[in-house]
């Protein structure tokens, strides 16, 4: 059977570049809301505000579900793609260490080290 209806092959087909990554989940929504860790400015020490996007208070979160108060996983749009590409561009800054806006040193893991150390 071939790869090549795949997002890899149809992105390398495209590119040219042959050591790419593309990201592949489910269409419709998530399970649940991820408890994200405040964005710690690095040079300032300041926490960056969150995007609506990223506030799991946001009524994105609550208008969806005909409920009102519940917090759950929206279903997916342009929008929450965008996102899940955004956070995977951010954890390659966070795994070559060279992130100016990181949520690892509010997180309990506080540094890459403890993230890895989790991992393994």
């Amino acid at each position: 059977m071939s790869r090549e209806g795949c997002g890899r092959v149809a992105i390398m087909q495209a590119t040219g570049i042959p050591n790419c990554y593309t990201l592949e989940c489910n269409y419709a929504s998530g399970w649940r809301i991820n408890k994200l860790s405040d964005k710690l400015i690095i040079k300032t020490g300041k926490i960056e505000p969150e995007l609506p996007i990223t506030d799991a208070n946001n009524r994105f979160y609550t208008e969806h579900n005909g409920k009102g108060d519940k917090r759950s996983a929206p279903p997916y749009t342009i929008e929450v793609f965008k996102d899940i590409g955004r956070a995977f561009l951010i954890g390659v800054l966070d795994f070559c260490n060279c992130n100016p806006v990181s949520r690892i040193p509010t997180s309990w893991y506080k540094n890459l080290e403890g993230v890895q150390k989790d991992l393994i």
